[in-house]
């Protein structure tokens, strides 16, 4: 039995489609507080303090609290600081002119 191009096609899409599927299900995923601070390296207090400010969204269940991966990983490209800019992308205060 020869595999012919159509197979070739075939499988590609089965392959694309897993990945998908693979990315969605971690999307979906939702972590503890103590979780989402392990894969921060903050405190337990600090995560609390962020889901309060607004700037860490969470679901809640019952009186649980669950972070959402893609929400850390957010957080985590919005913190990114390059070419020497400061904390949340400002300008370092002490930069000359």
């Amino acid at each position: 039995m020869s595999v012919t191009s159509e197979d070739t096609r075939l499988l590609r899409v089965v392959e694309e489609t897993a990945e998908r599927l693979r990315e969605s299900r971690e999307d979906l995923r939702l972590l503890m507080v103590q979780e989402a601070a392990e894969r921060l390296r903050l405190s337990r207090s600090k995560i609390y303090l962020l889901m309060e400010q607004g700037e860490l969204e969470y679901c809640l269940i019952g009186r649980s609290r669950r972070i959402p991966v893609s929400e850390v990983e957010r957080l985590i490209r919005e913190c990114m600081v390059t070419n020497g800019a400061s904390e949340n992308g400002r300008e370092a205060a002490n930069a000359e002119p």
